[in-house]
């Protein structure tokens, strides 16, 4: 389905609940801005380089129109006309935490930029989080989009369950302007060295206005239909698409210049008025000065339930920089197996400025997975402390337990809960929790052929000699054990399964070849009768036993295997061997490989 057509079903609840609503006229909106500015190294001042005070005059412009500011361009008389109640505001911290004036000028290395450009690379890599900033970039378009005036990424691609998606992501999210019309002529003061660089008749900051329109919500007046905006439409060309307001004439196609009085002969019997004043038609700067009351409660339902939208009016940007207690950035789904170990995740715990006073962070655990030691996950240090004058990162250890139990997958959250101090931390609106979904990789046994890379069988002997496994020592005194020693595999480092002949306490590993000494190791049963493809590995070491009379290593092993519980196979070609004559010790990889059911590979 279209993604427009699904944003359209999604958000017409959300309107009719708006209308229904009350809001206090004073619950004004405030939004975070930062805009970009990219330049091939010119001197600011020099084009596309545009100054500050061009940029400022255009968050003016826009604030006049979202505000209605009377007396201002942006104020009209229109009985259907309103105020989105919407303030921008330059943005005051920076991802980094530390103070900015919400101008990034970045030098992209080359003479203006097309929509590929941008969309393919350049906003990845200049753009500030786009949910706490709305951004903007202002440049020079190059061949072949060197006829665009900007374009916006509309609130269509959510990322989230439930909610409508469409092409566009999150690193491409924020508006597009031609740097000759980003700001306005009306503020240009020609007696200074601040001259703007505009051209008319988009030099008036109305387009701009026009497109965070669209970054808003709001569709065209003539509603989009296909080929209606190029000015040689043909007569109603655009009647049957809808801009999704009532109180918006229906208009047959986009309107250029400033023609007003201009009619839609839509209803041959009633046609309307355009309303080329309406600052999501295509008139000039000069002509625009109206939001209607449904543009506004779009707006609204927008503002308060589309991601990367709702989220601005709460982002630490709009305030000065402060001691705000957050989480670095961390994984979003780990998969848990069946290592009877643990699996860790490093999470930067962030203060972005040093504190006035020492500060201890407190955490909760919110999500579905459990809390504790050998439960799902745990996580250490139980508290973060941040020395007064602190400002350096601290870690966060979270450890998901591989416990080999079945079980769902899992949600995982811990939240920065408390901050004990006297000083001025304060927690942070945003990245305030660590959210990571636990992948169960466990399974049923008698299902697990169905499953894609299943493990049906993973020891590590780190819990003892394993339940299910057999030692068949037929030689008193030559039996496999669990444990770890120094000549070992990983020099002790871990636990393994190895022979131990006890009337030799000086040497574990030995035994000696003028007995019979078959020890066997046998796991448990796996029944593979659905199974493909399937192989197992393991690591071996092979320490020699020195001859008493002439000194040859000895040592020998095999791994055999059964289809039918009974009688064994041996795998000539892994013969576990040392016999070489070479002192010391063979550690070696190994594999099987069983192509289909029991047929070994």
């Amino acid at each position: 389905m279209d993604p427009t057509i699904v944003f359209e079903k999604w958000i017409k609840p959300i309107i009719k609940e708006q209308k229904n609503a009350t809001r206090s006229i004073t619950d004004t909106i405030l939004i975070p801005v930062v805009v970009h500015i990219f330049h091939n190294g010119e001197a600011v001042g020099t084009a596309p380089n545009i100054t500050d005070s061009q940029i400022l005059s255009q968050i003016q412009v826009m604030n006049e129109d979202y505000l209605k500011i009377a007396g201002s361009n942006g104020d009209n008389s229109n009985p259907v006309g309103a105020s989105a109640m919407i303030k921008f505001v330059m943005a005051k911290t920076g991802p980094d935490g530390t103070a900015t004036d919400g101008i990034n000028r970045v030098n992209i290395g080359q003479d203006g930029a097309t929509r590929d450009d941008i969309e393919g690379g350049l906003k990845q890599d200049s753009q500030w989080d786009p949910n706490q900033y709305m951004n903007m970039w202002s440049l020079k378009f190059a061949a072949p989009d060197d006829n665009l005036l900007g374009y916006a990424q509309f609130p269509e691609a959510s990322g989230l369950e439930g909610m409508p998606t469409g092409e566009e992501t999150a690193d491409t999210d924020g508006v597009v302007m031609r740097y000759n019309s980003f700001g306005t002529s009306d503020l240009d003061d020609d007696d200074d060295d601040d001259t703007f660089l505009l051209d008319a008749p988009y030099d008036l900051g109305r387009t701009v206005t026009h497109e965070v329109g669209h970054f808003l919500g709001l569709r065209h007046m003539w509603g989009d239909g296909v080929g209606c905006n190029n000015g040689t439409a043909p007569p109603n060309c655009s009647c049957n698409e809808d801009d999704f307001c009532d109180d918006t004439p229906n208009s047959d196609q986009a309107n250029y210049g400033c023609s007003t009085g201009k009619t839609s002969a839509c209803d041959p019997q009633n046609p309307t008025t355009d309303m080329v004043e309406n600052y999501m038609d295509y008139s000039d700067d000069a002509c625009m000065n109206i939001f209607t009351a449904d543009q506004v409660v779009r707006i609204n339902a927008v503002m308060t339930n589309s991601p990367r939208r709702m989220e601005l009016p709460f982002s630490p940007a709009l305030n000065p920089p402060a001691p705000r207690v957050a989480f670095g950035p961390t994984v979003s789904q780990i998969t848990e197996g069946t290592s009877c170990s643990t699996k860790d995740i490093i999470v930067d715990v962030n203060i972005g400025l040093a504190p006035s006073a020492l500060t201890k962070v407190v955490f909760s655990s919110l999500g579905d997975a459990s809390l504790g030691v050998w439960s799902d996950f745990s996580f250490s240090p139980d508290t973060i402390v941040f020395a007064a004058g602190d400002g350096a990162p601290k870690q966060l250890t979270i450890s998901v337990y591989e416990d080999a139990v079945v079980e769902s997958n899992e949600l995982l959250i811990i939240a920065i809960d408390t901050l004990i101090t006297t000083g001025d931390a304060i927690i942070s609106n945003f990245d305030n929790k660590v959210t990571t979904k636990i992948r169960n990789d466990d399974f049923d046994p008698a299902h697990a052929a169905f499953l894609p890379n299943s493990t049906l069988l993973n020891e590590t002997f780190d819990a003892g000699f394993p339940a299910g496994w057999t030692n068949n020592s037929p030689l008193i005194g030559h039996d496999w054990v669990v444990g770890s020693a120094a000549n070992g595999i990983d020099g002790g480092a871990d636990s393994y399964a190895y022979i131990s002949r006890t009337d030799l306490p000086g040497d574990l590993y030995s035994y000696n070849l003028t007995e019979a000494a078959l020890s066997f190791l046998e796991t448990p049963s796996l029944d593979m009768t659905y199974w493909k493809n399937t192989y197992v590995n393991f690591t071996y070491m092979v320490v020699g036993e020195e001859d008493a009379t002439d000194g040859t290593l000895y040592d020998f092993g095999s791994l055999l295997y059964s289809i039918d519980g009974a009688g064994s196979v041996l795998l000539d070609n892994l013969k576990i061997i040392n016999n070489d004559g070479q002192s010391g010790k063979i550690i070696s990889p190994a594999q099987v490989t069983f192509r289909n059911g029991n047929e070994i590979d």
